[in-house]
């Protein structure tokens, strides 16, 4: 019995032993980060026959356990990796908001400053002063892109320091799981099942320290070790290894870094996987906020420089020249995979930048001269057949040429607008060569009898613009036609007399023809030259238009006049009678027989319907008919008639010698900047830039409400594992207590133990 008593009394004296010092390990920990508090867990031995019954023989300690929430510590892991993303997505996204949204060093002062000066030399087009300060806003416009690109680039720079880090932070921490998962399964062999709680806290830290660059996803194994995968399913712990990542280049351009894993001999990009923390924040920041950015940036450059080039290049500067370049327009950027087996080349021509998008592109030969152009942004695929030497059709204001033809599945990245405020550099540092003027001028003559006005003239293509003098002369167009033999020539089968065609002008007869054809024309260039003839006379001029098939024949007042034009076709006899058989088809299109010997052409009014462009030979170059404000497009010149001019009334469009007060090119300059050009003629360059600004600013702001939403998330998730697995002071100070009484009492029951053997030995001694 007394055996009994000191063996039960001897367990639960090592029992409160064994719990007094894990509640002093608890109480000693009460500050160590991750600590999960520690419980003894207490069993009854197996109890001893009597004779009468079982006899407790005292407690044993089934465990030493570790108050533990799996769903609690992976909620705070999961909630650490978004934390971490947001927060390395808000310092990346705020810097970049600081830089596009200042109010002084950003784009917006420096483009209004340069339109402001534009519209300066449109005030006083002959003013040097004025000519320099607009090469000198554009200077500092060019120098602003060109800082902002420098600025992106080094935001740029530090995500790749930070990725950079990040990765080497990352390797350490997996090695050092890997060494803890043997720690773990080597404790739990030798202790025959029990858990080492020390170490699995420490491997739940360093999980946790883990997603703070990257998420992670943690599978544990029933001998106690964890399998890692990060992102989207990398597996980066498995037991006793780990995979270790290195930063790489990227396969189409080497300056920008991706995240790569290291597999047997082979090295494979991950980023695209990779989401969650310090890493994937970077990553995501630099794909969807700075690359767009960039973007936007170029894109506005490159349209703003292509535009007003475009129109620069059509006036006139102050020494009387055509306009030259104004920027050096920046070009599209091609780079091809490392991956690729062939040696194709393949450039990027960007034909309207008012069509450009901010998106990137990738370009696939799939054979047959055929390849898929898949824009990134969207991932709408564009099917381009390019032949070996041959361009694209246009696609989002580019098109793609094939210098050599690339093997088949080779791909290459390409940017339309990536180098954009990069590369716009100004082509001009004169001020007497910036084109204000344009480089035709349009003049009303005097003794026009219509209330027509003439809109002042200007060149809309250099490329086929040609320079002379040009008179715009408004005629009627008639249906003259030449259309072969017979035409004028009377005819008469029974020959009962002599017959003979007559055309008619204002009274005056041009034209007399005979049953031989003497007297007539072979052609409408003859016919005119006929009735120009008689010009003094009938007081109107012919002009035919060589540049329509069929040629047309038009006729105005000359001089100009109010007086409508009068064209009779007529068909007499000049010796015998007509008999009822002969006929004749006029120059004008009439047919005259001796029932109808005469036709009077209907033109009730003086208006003309039609006008004429005569070059400085006299020769017609152009022909349309007229409706009022319409543009009158000729030799690479624009010009527009308002009101209702009559026949014979002339505008002048001649060269602008001696423009230097002119300032109709810089009027259509400053107008750009008010012009809705860019996506899809909804956007000026302000707005296409403000656009940038606001995205990005959304993005700041999205950012930061995430970022505390998560920050909250986290503090509620601390809160609950603190609540469950932190140590309380008050509870262990109670078990210590607790603790210690049992502790007494144990050795109280051994001490009567004791006695009881003594006496025992005393009464048989």
């Amino acid at each position: 019995m007394a055996n009994g008593i000191l063996g039960s009394g001897v367990s639960a004296l090592l029992a409160s032993q064994r719990s007094l010092a894990v509640t002093s390990n608890n109480i000693a920990n009460v500050n160590t980060e991750g600590y999960s508090r520690q419980r003894v867990e207490f069993g009854t031995r197996s109890p001893e026959w009597s004779g009468v019954g079982y006899i407790g023989r005292g407690v044993e300690i089934n465990s030493i356990e570790r108050i533990y929430n799996g769903a609690i510590v992976s909620e705070i892991r999961n909630t650490t990796a978004s934390l971490n993303s947001e927060s390395s997505l808000l310092a990346l996204t705020g810097q970049l908001d600081n830089l596009v949204a200042d109010p002084n060093a950003g784009i917006s002062p420096v483009l209004q400053d340069f339109f402001n000066a534009v519209n300066d030399v449109a005030d006083e087009p002959s003013s040097l002063p004025a000519r320099q300060v607009l090469v000198s806003q554009s200077e500092s416009l060019v120098e602003r892109f060109s800082y902002f690109s420098e600025r992106f680039s080094s935001i740029e720079s530090e995500v790749n320091l930070q990725l950079s880090s990040s990765v080497d932070e990352v390797n350490s921490l997996t090695s050092e799981l890997v060494n803890l998962n043997e720690d773990i399964v080597a404790a739990i062999g030798s202790s025959g099942g029990s858990p080492p709680n020390d170490l699995l806290d420490r491997r739940d830290q360093v999980l946790n320290r883990l997603s703070e660059y990257v998420a992670v996803r943690v599978f544990e194994e029933e001998d106690g070790a964890v399998n890692v995968f990060i992102g989207k399913g990398q597996l980066i712990v498995n037991r006793f290894n780990s995979q270790q990542l290195v930063v790489t280049e990227n396969t189409f351009d080497p300056g920008r870094k991706e995240i790569s894993v290291v597999s047997g001999n082979n090295t494979i990009a991950i980023s695209g996987q990779l989401a969650g923390g310090a890493i994937g924040g970077a990553l995501d920041f630099r794909d969807r906020i700075l690359g767009p950015a960039k973007n936007a940036l170029g894109r506005v450059a490159i349209a703003l420089s292509s535009d007003f080039n475009a129109q620069h290049l059509l006036g006139q500067d102050l020494q009387g020249n055509m306009g030259t370049k104004f920027f050096q327009v920046p070009t599209g950027v091609v780079d091809h995979s490392l991956s690729n087996t062939g040696s194709g080349l393949v450039d990027i021509n960007l034909g309207n930048a008012d069509n450009l998008t901010i998106s990137d592109y990738r370009l696939t030969y799939t054979g047959n001269d055929n390849y898929t152009l898949r824009r990134l942004s969207d991932d709408q695929v564009t099917n381009l057949t390019i032949t070996p030497g041959g361009t694209s059709t246009e696609v989002d204001g580019f098109t793609v040429s094939i210098t050599t033809v690339p093997d088949n599945n080779d791909t290459f990245l390409l940017q339309p607008t990536v180098r954009g405020a990069e590369t716009i550099a100004l082509a001009i540092t004169d001020a007497t060569k910036v084109a204000a003027a344009s480089p035709m001028r349009s003049a009303v003559s005097l003794a026009n009898t219509g209330d027509g006005a003439v809109v002042e003239a200007k060149v809309t293509n250099a490329t086929t613009f040609i320079s002379d003098d040009y008179d715009l002369v408004f005629a009627d167009l008639t249906p003259a036609a030449v259309a072969g033999t017979g035409t004028g020539t009377p005819a008469d089968a029974d020959a009962s007399g002599t017959m003979e065609y007559v055309l008619t002008i204002n009274g005056v007869d041009v034209i007399t023809e005979d049953e031989a054809g003497g007297g007539g024309v072979a052609d409408l260039a003859a016919l005119a030259a006929s009735i120009n003839g008689f010009n003094a006379q009938t007081g109107v001029r012919a002009f035919v238009d060589n540049t329509v098939s069929p040629t047309a024949l038009y006729l105005a007042r000359d001089p100009a006049s109010a007086v409508p034009i009068t064209v009779t076709e007529t068909l007499q006899a000049t010796a015998g009678v007509m008999s009822g058989d002969e006929t004749v088809t006029g120059y004008f299109g009439s047919t005259l027989t001796s029932g109808t010997p005469s036709v009077t052409l209907p033109d009730t009014t003086a208006a003309a319907d039609s006008y004429v462009v005569i070059d400085s030979s006299g020769a017609a170059i152009s022909a349309g008919s007229y409706t009022p404000g319409s543009n009158i497009d000729f030799n690479g010149i624009q010009a527009a008639v308002n009101g209702t001019p009559n026949t014979g009334d002339q505008f002048t469009i001649e060269l602008n010698a001696n423009g230097v007060g002119d300032n109709s090119n810089a009027l259509i300059l400053a107008s750009l900047r008010d012009i809705p050009s860019l996506d899809g003629g909804v956007s000026t360059y302000q707005a296409a830039y403000s656009q940038m600004v606001s995205q990005v600013g959304v993005n700041a702001r999205q950012a930061e409400v995430n970022f505390n939403a998560q920050d909250a998330r986290l503090t509620n998730a601390t809160a609950a594992r603190d609540s469950l697995s932190g140590v309380n002071l008050d509870e262990e100070a109670a078990n210590i207590l607790r603790f210690q009484q049992a502790y007494q009492a144990a050795a109280r029951v051994i001490s009567v133990a004791d006695t009881l053997f003594q006496s025992l030995l005393d009464a048989v001694r």
